[in-house]
C-alpha cells in the first residue's frame, strides 16, 4: 500500500483501488491525498457466520440460528471492527444489487414480529429457551436437556480482520450464555479439513456469488459435503426448486420474483448468519465523471468510464 500511495501522490498513476480493510491511520492518509476524489465502494461478498446444521441438537434447529442472528449488533460491529466502513445486512443478496429486497433484510421472531438487523437480545434469549437451551441459575451458561453446555468453536482463516470479527461475534454470543472460542488456520486447511467435509461447528467465511445473485453453489442441496460450497449443509426442497427456477429464465422480472422468495425463505430459516458487506476504497482523479456505482464486482469495473477521465 505504501508504494501505491507514493505513486498516486506523485501523479505516477491516476487512480488506485484498495481492496479490503484500512486502519484509521491508513484511511486518514488516503483522505489527505490532493487532487483526487475518494469513494467507499461496497464489496459484493458477504461476511457470513456459517453454522453447520449437521450438528444435531444445535444448529439444526432454526430457532438457534435465528437467535444468533438476533443477538448480533451489526451496527456496533460496523464501528468497532470496520470503523464504519461496512454495510450491515442480514441478506445473502448484496444491498445495491438489482435483486435485493430491503423489506426482507430483517430477522423474524417466532411470533411473527420482525426487527431490523440490529440487536434484539430479548427475542434471541426467548428463542434459545424455546429451543430447549435453559440458563444455569448461577452462571447463566446455557445447557440442554442432556446437561450439555452450549459451547463451540468458530473457525476462520488467518486474515486479521476476520479474526477480530470472530472474536467480536464470540463476545455477542456470551450475552446469550453461549461459550465460544475462535480458532484460525490457513484458508486452504480450513477449506480442506473443516469446511468441505463438514468437520466444524461454525465458521466465519465470505460468500460472493458476483454480479448475478444466483445462490446455487452455496445454498442448493446438491452442493453439500465436497460437492460444492454449501458448507452449512442446509437443505430445503422449496429452496432447491426456487434456485432451479431462477436459473431457468433470463427475464429479469421473473428472476427478481424468484430471488424475492428466496430472500423471504432465508429470513425465515436463516441457513447461515449474514453480518454484512465490507467496503473497498477507490481513489479517482479530480475532473472524472461522478462515480455513482455503489458496488463493484471485479477490479475491471472501476475503469468503465476511463475514456472520460481528464488527460
Amino acid at each position: 500500500l505504501s508504494t501505491a500511495l507514493v505513486d498516486i501522490k506523485s501523479k505516477s498513476i491516476q487512480s488506485l483501488y484498495i481492496r479490503g480493510f484500512l486502519s484509521l491511520e491508513e484511511y486518514a492518509e488516503v483522505a489527505r491525498i490532493k487532487d483526487s476524489d475518494l469513494h467507499d465502494v461496497q464489496q459484493s461478498g458477504a461476511l457470513v457466520l456459517s453454522l453447520n446444521v449437521e450438528k444435531p441438537g444445535y444448529f439444526d434447529d432454526y430457532r438457534v440460528r435465528k437467535a444468533f442472528s438476533l443477538v448480533l449488533d451489526r451496527a456496533r460491529i460496523a464501528e468497532t471492527v470496520f470503523f464504519g466502513r461496512f454495510n450491515p445486512s442480514a441478506s445473502f443478496v448484496a444491498p445495491n444489487l438489482w435483486a435485493y429486497v430491503s423489506e426482507e433484510d430483517i430477522v423474524a421472531s417466532e411470533s411473527g414480529v420482525v426487527s431490523s438487523y440490529q440487536q434484539n437480545l430479548k427475542l434471541a434469549n426467548e428463542l434459545l429457551s424455546d429451543a430447549g437451551w435453559r440458563e444455569h441459575p448461577i452462571t447463566g451458561i446455557r445447557f440442554n436437556g442432556k446437561n450439555e453446555e452450549f459451547s463451540f468453536i468458530i473457525r476462520t482463516d488467518h486474515d486479521p480482520v476476520r479474526s477480530k470479527l470472530a472474536l467480536e461475534i464470540a463476545k455477542h454470543l456470551e450475552l446469550l450464555g453461549v461459550r465460544t472460542s475462535v480458532a484460525t488456520t490457513q484458508f486452504s486447511v480450513l477449506l480442506r479439513d473443516f469446511l468441505l467435509p463438514g468437520n466444524y461447528d461454525a465458521a466465519l467465511i465470505v460468500i460472493d456469488p458476483g454480479a448475478d445473485p444466483d445462490p446455487y453453489f452455496f445454498l442448493h442441496s446438491s452442493q453439500t459435503l465436497f460437492s460444492g460450497f454449501n458448507v452449512s449443509n442446509f437443505t430445503s426442497l422449496s429452496v432447491d426448486k426456487l434456485i432451479e427456477r431462477g436459473r431457468g429464465y433470463v427475464e429479469t422480472d421473473i428472476r427478481f420474483d424468484v430471488y424475492r422468495q428466496l430472500q423471504e425463505l432465508w429470513r425465515k430459516e436463516i441457513p447461515s448468519v449474514v453480518l454484512g458487506y465490507p467496503m473497498d476504497t477507490y481513489i479517482r482523479p479530480v475532473g472524472s465523471p461522478d462515480w455513482d456505482r455503489k458496488i463493484v464486482f471485479s477490479s475491471a469495473d472501476r475503469f468503465f468510464d476511463i475514456h472520460l477521465w481528464p488527460q
